[in-house]
C-alpha cells in the first residue's frame, strides 16, 4: 500500500513440466487499486496535461487472476481458445470508477462502462494472449493474435464516440448513422499496415477487400496496394475519408459506388459512380443537387462553417461546388519503377460535361506532378442549372468542345480549391505551380 495505490492478493500458482490434473488446479487472485487525481497531480508534466486540465476524483481498478487449469469465463461473457497443450489459463479486466475531471471550468463526461479485458493461456510458463476486447459506451472491439497479425472485429456507434471525443478535440458530425460493424486481419508492414478479409458495414456505408495495404506517407499514387470496393452515402464517405482527404466536394445526399485497384509499380483502376439520392436532386430552399448557396441570414453549411467563435452567417450569395452525380473511369499504367503513371482514355463524366482524359501523373521526390490533357464537351446551359442557385443571378448558354490542359503539383491545386472553399471563395490558380490552357475544337 503506498499513498496512491494499492494492491492485495492471494493463492498459489506453479508452473510444472506436466500437466496438471484438474482435482491439482491452483488459484492466483489479484486485486488493485490507483488514484488517479494524486497520481495526475504528482505527474502532471510527465503526462504532458494542459494547464486548465484537472481530474479532481477517480479510481483505476484492476483484477486479475491466474489458474493452473482452464478459466471459467463465462462470467467475463467472452469465449477464450484454450490450446490442448496448455498448463493454466488467466485473465484480466481493468476500468476506471468515479472519474470526475476539469477541463478550461467545465466538467468532462467520463464514459462510466469503459473497461478493457484480457483473456489467455500459460504455455512453457509464460502469459500468452487469446483474446482482448475494449468495452465502453460506444460500442465493443475485440482483438485476437493471429501469428504476426491481429483479428480486429467490433461494433461502434460514430454518434456515441464523438459525444466521447469533442470533448477534448473538435470532431464533426460523423455522417454514418447507427451501427458500424467491422472485422479484418491487421498486421503492421514496413511503414504501412496491411488489411485483410475486410468487411465493414452499417446502414450508410459497407465497404470490403481481401487484401489492401496502406502506406500514409507515401504519395497519392503509391499509397494503397490492393482491391477495395465501397458503396455508400455521400456524408459516410466524407467521414470515411476525413483522415486522408477533405472530400467536402462530395455532395451529403448523393450515394457513391467506387472500386479501386491499385498495383503501385503495375497499375491503378479507378472505377467511381456518384448519383443524387430521392432527395437530392429536388429544389430544397436555396439548395440544390450540385450547389449549396449561402444568402443574407443563411446559415452556411456544416462542412464549410468557420469556427464557433466567428460569425456562422454570410451577407452575400456564393455558391460552393460539390457533386452529387458523375462518373470516373480512369486506367493508369505505371513506368519507371512506378514514378510515373501514364492515362489512356480516361472518362470523367458530370451532367451537362464529358471528358476524355490522358497524359501522366508523376511522383518525383515524393511530389505528386500532373500533367494532363483532357478533350472536353460540355453543355452550359445544364452546367450552368447545377453550378449555380436560382438567386444566383448567373446563366450561361451554349455547346461547344475545348481541349484543357493542366499542369502542375497537385498538391498545391487541390490545397487552393480547399482553402477557396472553406472561404467560400473562387479557387485561383497562381503562378506555374498549376496552369490551365485551352484549345477551341468545332464541334
Amino acid at each position: 500500500t503506498t499513498n496512491v495505490a494499492e494492491l492485495t492478493g492471494s493463492g498459489e500458482l506453479r508452473h510444472s513440466a506436466t500437466k496438471i490434473k484438474p482435482d491439482q488446479s491452483q488459484k492466483i487472485e489479484l486485486h488493485g487499486t490507483v488514484n488517479l487525481a494524486k497520481v495526475a497531480q504528482s505527474l502532471r508534466k510527465t503526462l504532458a496535461f494542459h494547464d486548465d486540465f484537472t481530474i479532481q476524483s477517480g479510481t483505476l481498478v484492476f483484477e486479475a487472476q491466474g489458474f493452473a487449469a482452464a478459466a471459467d469465463d463465462t462470467a467475463a461473457n467472452m469465449a477464450v481458445s484454450i490450446n490442448a497443450s496448455q498448463k493454466g489459463s488467466w485473465q484480466i479486466g481493468t476500468r476506471i470508477d468515479g472519474l470526475e475531471a476539469i477541463q478550461s471550468g467545465q466538467p468532462l463526461k467520463v464514459d462510466s462502462n469503459l473497461r478493457v479485458d484480457a483473456f489467455g493461456s500459460f504455455l512453457d510458463g509464460m502469459p500468452d494472449l487469446s483474446r482482448g476486447r475494449l468495452t465502453a459506451d460506444f460500442g465493443t472491439v475485440d482483438c485476437l493474435p493471429d501469428g504476426t497479425g491481429w483479428k480486429i472485429s467490433g461494433l461502434v456507434q460514430p454518434a456515441s464516440l464523438r459525444q466521447t471525443l469533442r470533448q477534448f478535440a473538435d470532431v464533426p458530425q460523423p455522417g454514418i448513422r447507427g451501427d458500424l460493424r467491422f472485422e479484418t486481419r491487421l498486421a503492421m508492414q514496413n511503414n504501412g499496415i496491411r488489411l485483410s478479409d475486410l468487411e465493414l458495414n452499417s446502414a450508410d456505408v459497407s465497404a470490403r477487400s481481401t487484401s489492401l495495404t496502406i502506406v500514409p506517407s507515401n504519395p497519392v499514387t503509391s499509397m494503397m496496394d490492393g482491391a477495395v470496393h465501397v458503396e455508400g452515402s455521400g456524408a459516410a464517405l466524407r467521414t470515411l475519408m476525413m483522415p486522408w482527404l477533405d472530400a467536402a466536394f462530395l455532395a451529403e445526399q448523393s450515394q457513391v459506388v467506387a472500386d479501386l485497384s491499385a498495383s503501385p509499380h503495375s497499375d491503378i483502376q479507378i472505377n467511381v459512380r456518384v448519383t443524387p439520392t430521392g432527395v437530392a436532386s429536388l429544389q430544397r430552399g436555396n439548395v440544390l443537387s450540385v450547389s449549396q448557396t449561402q444568402s443574407q441570414g443563411t446559415a452556411r453549411p456544416q462542412s464549410l462553417a468557420q469556427p464557433q467563435n466567428q460569425n456562422q452567417f454570410t451577407s452575400g450569395a456564393a455558391s460552393v461546388f460539390v457533386i452529387d452525380e458523375a462518373e470516373i473511369n480512369l486506367n493508369m499504367a505505371a513506368s519507371n519503377s512506378g514514378s510515373q503513371f501514364d492515362i489512356r482514355n480516361g472518362v470523367v463524366k458530370f451532367p451537362g460535361l464529358a471528358a476524355a482524359v490522358t497524359g501522366m501523373v508523376s511522383v518525383p521526390d515524393g511530389t505528386t506532378l500532373l500533367d494532363l490533357t483532357a478533350d472536353t464537351t460540355y453543355d452550359l446551359d445544364i452546367l450552368s442549372r447545377r453550378l449555380f442557385a436560382a438567386d444566383s443571378g448567373i446563366a450561361l448558354s451554349g455547346q461547344g468542345r475545348d481541349v484543357f490542359k493542366l499542369k502542375g503539383d497537385l498538391s498545391q491545386l487541390t490545397g487552393a480549391v480547399q482553402q477557396a472553399a472553406s472561404k467560400g471563395e473562387t479557387a485561383a490558380l497562381q503562378g506555374s505551380v498549376a496552369r490551365f490552357a485551352s484549345e477551341r475544337r468545332s464541334s
